[in-house]
């Protein structure tokens, strides 16, 4: 009897490994994996460049298997959204959108002009011969170009992990203080504790550079506080306008 229940066991076991099998195939067709974008928003600021002419990698991933071949995700541009005119000479062209071979990332790649006034571009993606349509809240992206200075990624309130840096790193941000670091250490993104994609070879910084990076912005501040004596560096914009900026100093207001 216990030869025969075990025997049934084996049988039941392996019947379901088979299954498993069928469904994982099934849903992880090589040719038709999904893919969704890695966020919602880019901004990129020629203010930042200060060139007239960049490209603009935005970050996507693929839920499959990988494969040994390059494949292309297709991406459609929502019109009645989107402000930015297509071509070469205006605001924005696609230059590729691949998955290169044993990867799970990928980059859109958009070649960006320089605008007269802000613009957006509003991708989706859409299905193709080797994707299929992803998470609907990871479907959308859109792309704002701009000549004004915008908050550097993860030091801005309205994204998720813009607190951090805001509450126990830099202290509450402003056009102008953000303006100063850049004028002073020439750093545009702040890679710590996250790293920045396209920023530093894609690494974060270590523990020592943060905190050097975080002396160098206060020791130049002091500097420049004492050069325009008795004024200070106010912050001109944000909830902290008209406030003197203090690194690392976070204005809660209820």
């Amino acid at each position: 009897m216990k030869k025969i229940k075990y025997l049934l066991l084996l049988f039941f076991a392996i019947m379901l490994i088979a299954a498993c099998e069928k469904i994982s195939t099934q849903m992880y067709e090589e040719e038709r994996a999904m893919v969704n974008f890695s966020g919602t928003l880019t901004q990129h600021s020629f203010a930042k460049t200060g060139n007239e002419s960049d490209t603009v990698n935005i970050p996507f991933y693929i839920n499959g298997m990988d494969v040994d071949y390059v494949r292309t995700v297709a991406f459609e541009v929502v019109q009645d959204s989107t402000t930015a005119i297509e071509g070469d000479g205006a605001d924005y062209t696609i230059v590729s959108s691949e998955v290169l071979p044993n990867e799970f990332t990928g980059y859109l790649k958009v070649k960006v002009n320089k605008p007269d006034d802000d613009v957006r571009v509003y991708f989706r993606v859409r299905d193709n011969d080797y994707f299929t349509v992803g998470v609907a809240t990871e479907t959308d992206h859109d792309l704002l170009l701009t000549n004004n200075l915008t908050p550097p990624i993860d030091w801005n309130l309205l994204t998720g992990r813009g607190l951090w840096k805001t509450k126990y790193y830099l202290g509450t941000y402003s056009t102008a203080y953000y303006q100063f670091i850049i004028d002073v250490t020439g750093e545009t993104e702040i890679p710590y504790p996250w790293a920045v994609p396209g920023y530093n070879n894609n690494e974060k910084w270590s523990s020592a550079e943060s905190a050097a990076f975080k002396t160098k912005i206060t020791a130049e501040l002091r500097k420049y506080n004492e050069s325009i004596a008795p004024d200070v560096l106010l912050h001109d914009d944000g909830p902290a306008v008209g406030l003197p900026v203090i690194v690392g100093t976070y204005y809660q207001f209820d």
